[in-house]
């Protein structure tokens, strides 16, 4: 392995990573707020929306993400076509759908799945009885659930939310399926230029190892602070 090459690898795939953190936490926030949603259906047992969520769930963490990110690769593009058409009256082929959209709301699905069950976790941990303490000193049901419980489910929910932020990090790898360049397809396109393949998925390793770190410390830092000012 010749170090010349693996710097030159380095600072090429770092390129890759602001459009990489990016498009995880696009995919996080829109995962947090439908997985969310899920969540209230599951917790208050709505009959047809809570067996629908049961259902992908148990689809999401039972199917490979990459089966996941092909099903709707080769499947969106053709709805987005039809209801352009039906709706909007603009032709289009599925050409002109980007991979990205594919890519976001297949991961979207995914991390949801995951993040339903860190939410319901977290609100089968609070205590309900709180709220109606809550109500019995003046508070309105809204009130209460923003000032007293919603705080303590963020509190149990957040490290489940940066370890699938993590998680989508490198999940966005198969990516380079769909042509989209992200930190392991940057490694894989630099080792085709300078063929030398180790030296650019060794890089790609540090460079996700070093994210991981520093989002790890930067948390702990979080999570230190947060808990010294409770």
């Amino acid at each position: 392995m010749r170090f010349n090459y693996l710097i030159g690898s380095l600072q090429e795939i770092s390129k890759a990573v602001p459009r990489t953190l990016f498009t995880a936490l696009v995919i996080m926030v829109l995962a947090i707020a439908l997985g969310a949603l899920l969540a209230v259906f599951r917790v208050k047992k709505i009959k047809v929306l809570n067996f629908l969520s049961k259902v992908l769930v148990t689809y999401v963490r039972g199917t490979p993400p990459v089966v996941q990110l092909l099903i709707v690769y080769y499947s969106l593009p053709s709805i987005i076509v039809y209801v352009a058409k039906l709706v909007f009256g603009k032709s289009m082929t599925t050409y002109d759908v980007p991979g990205m959209v594919s890519l976001i709301v297949a991961f979207v699905i995914c991390m949801a799945g995951y993040q339903c069950e860190v939410i319901r976790g977290a609100l089968n941990s609070v205590d309900y009885g709180q709220m109606e303490a809550g109500q019995a000193v003046g508070m309105t049901e809204k009130q209460a659930m923003w000032r007293i419980i919603l705080p303590q489910v963020l509190n149990v929910a957040i490290p489940g939310f940066f370890t699938y932020y993590m998680s989508t990090v490198k999940v966005m790898s198969l990516g380079f399926m769909l042509q989209i360049v992200d930190i392991m397809a940057a490694a894989k396109l630099y080792s085709a230029v300078i063929v030398r393949f180790t030296e650019s998925y060794v890089a790609a390793a540090i460079v996700y190892w070093f994210i991981g770190v520093a989002l790890t410390f930067a948390f702990n830092k979080w999570e230190k602070r947060n808990k010294a000012a409770s």
